[in-house]
């Protein structure tokens, strides 16, 4: 199967990150993020809206599809009529070296009971969560092993990604958009293959 070039791009550059991925790499104690207890007063996560060109969906129906393997997360959703590119509405994304993800509830109707709502969370949007508790445990998991670093996964970031009738949150490195296409079947068939690539 032809895959396009930007879906196998990005595929190469996670593809031998696994390791790195899952251990981190060797952080100092002066490292940027890596709090002494009694020094640093705690400091409740918020979220931050991010504008990245070719991530932004139909706020009415964004249907997203979600496919994760070990070594590729993507996804797909609906675009806005105005953002359709030759009358292609469906875009793809990955996020990079992705530890983590969860998806689905809530959803738009009671997205408001979500922790961070107040603190920068909004609808159908794209958002980084600053001081994150997700990767607070998720390092604290890591730490157990023998090899793990100071700081587990130090270039880690934690996404929310708000649609319609569902909301997405990952930790990875970055999310990128990848191609568009005419149709939500045509786009999740790509990101099949993709990740079957990678994995084979």
């Amino acid at each position: 199967m032809h895959l396009p070039e930007r879906l196998v791009a990005v595929g190469v550059e996670n593809e031998g990150r696994l390791h790195r991925r899952q251990r981190g790499a060797t952080i100092t104690s002066e490292s940027p993020g890596l709090r002494k207890v009694g020094h640093t007063p705690p400091v409740a996560e918020r979220a931050v809206e991010l504008d990245i060109g070719g991530l932004r969906w139909d706020t009415g129906a964004p249907t997203p599809v979600l496919i994760v393997g070990d070594y590729r997360t993507l996804l797909a959703f609906y675009i806005p009529d105005l953002d359709a590119i030759e009358g292609k509405r469906v875009r793809t994304a990955e996020l990079v070296r992705c530890t983590s993800v969860q998806f689905g509830f809530p959803n738009d109707e009671t997205l408001q009971g979500h922790r961070l709502w107040g603190q920068g969370l909004t609808f159908y949007a794209l958002h980084e969560v600053y001081d994150s508790t997700w990767i607070e445990l998720l390092r604290s998991i890591e730490r157990v092993h023998p090899a793990a670093p100071a700081v587990p996964f130090p270039d880690a970031k934690h996404f929310i990604l708000a649609f319609h009738d569902s909301t997405l949150e990952a930790i990875a490195t970055r999310i990128v958009p990848l191609d568009t296409y005419s149709s939500m079947p045509e786009a999740v068939l790509a990101m099949a293959g993709a990740v079957q690539q990678n994995a084979g």
